[in-house]
């Protein structure tokens, strides 16, 4: 066992030349370098082509934004700021991931989450 240790504290202390030293380095940062260039290039995951759910009073016939935001592709939905207020557009259509109806989307209005 200490024949093992002394090898291997021999072999740590062993001199290096500059030149294999600078080798070492030079490959290490250029590894370093490779890899923040791959992760700089690497590209986020594309938006949703989303849009703002839209709520009726019947009452009133006045049309809201529900705050949420649905993309009909994928039923996907989640909260966005980009949605409150009352609908002042024309591009409201039915939610195809709304099964009773009772809200539809804006399609001139569009969200992302």
């Amino acid at each position: 066992m200490n024949n093992q240790f002394d090898e291997l504290t021999k072999s740590l202390a062993r001199s290096v030349t500059r030149r294999a030293a600078l080798k070492k380095f030079g490959l290490g940062l250029v590894a370093f370098t490779a890899a923040a260039l791959g992760m700089r290039s690497a590209t986020a995951a594309p938006k949703r082509q989303a849009y703002c759910e839209v709520t009726g009073d019947f009452v009133s016939g006045a049309q809201r934004y529900t705050g949420r935001c649905v993309d009909p592709a994928t039923c996907q939905i989640g909260a966005s700021s980009q949605c409150s207020g009352k609908v002042s557009r024309t591009g409201v259509r039915d939610n195809p991931c709304e099964a009773f109806g009772l809200l539809w989307i804006d399609t001139k209005q569009g969200c992302s989450f």
